[in-house]
């Protein structure tokens, strides 16, 4: 046998991969070492070992968490951190992140919103009519609404028709020169750079199956079936 010898670890205590851990009284303490990157695996192993720990000493009343050996972290180490304070939550022990950096407990901070757990309890009948009745409310509300634009749009179309509009004739045709005329070249210049932008994309599509001839028939027809309206109603809106 060598004269050094390596020492007996106590009752509960282990030195992984991802974290050391010793008994400290009532408490524990881990220590996170290593490089903790997303595609490194870190967090599925590291919840392996943090496992096997939390299950040899349930006996334990707080576990005090530090990052003094830990060479480089990402979000990996937040999620990590995370899950060990949600599963310490849930077994009823303290969780002490005292001894991590504050950049860490900045972090582990924003990611602490704990979300309301539903119950089969919540629900109950009154809740279900008053749901159901503001939901129908609601609906009455839009189809009133609805309605009532479409009768007062009927309305003044037919007092047009039989000359008796509240608007003048002047009023009238300022509002037609405005969506027709004065619009015309915002309307052209945007036709324009949409047009030409479709053409560039679709060259490059086109070129690849040597169909660069078809370009101005793809611009022309989406242009005049699809595109073209569509601009102008977003304009005019």
């Amino acid at each position: 046998m060598s004269d050094k010898e390596t020492p007996l670890k106590k009752q509960g205590e282990s030195d992984g991969v991802w974290m050391t851990f010793r008994r400290d009284g009532d408490e524990g303490h881990c220590v996170i070492k290593g490089e903790w990157t997303v595609g490194g695996g870190a967090v599925r192993s590291a919840s392996l070992e943090w496992s096997g720990i939390l299950s040899s000493n349930l006996d334990l009343r707080a576990f005090r968490f530090s990052a003094s050996e830990i060479e480089s972290w990402d979000s990996s180490l937040i999620v990590f951190l995370d899950l060990c304070r949600r599963e310490l939550a849930d077994s009823g022990k303290g969780f002490d992140p005292a001894g991590l950096p504050a950049g860490i407990l900045k972090l582990l901070g924003m990611c602490g919103s704990k979300r309301p757990k539903k119950t089969g309890s919540d629900f109950s009948l009154e809740a279900g009519v008053e749901f159901f009745e503001t939901g129908l409310g609601r609906f009455r509300e839009t189809i009133l609404g609805l309605a009532c634009f479409w009768a007062e749009w009927l309305s003044a179309f037919l007092l047009l028709f039989i000359g008796r509009s509240g608007m003048r004739l002047r009023d009238l045709i300022m509002a037609c020169r405005s969506c027709g005329a004065s619009a015309l070249p915002i309307v052209t210049l945007i036709s324009f750079l949409t047009g030409l932008t479709m053409a560039f994309v679709g060259s490059v599509q086109l070129e690849k199956f040597n169909a660069k001839i078809y370009i101005a028939d793809l611009v022309s027809l989406a242009m005049v079936r699809e595109m073209g309206a569509l601009m102008v109603a977003i304009v005019m809106a």
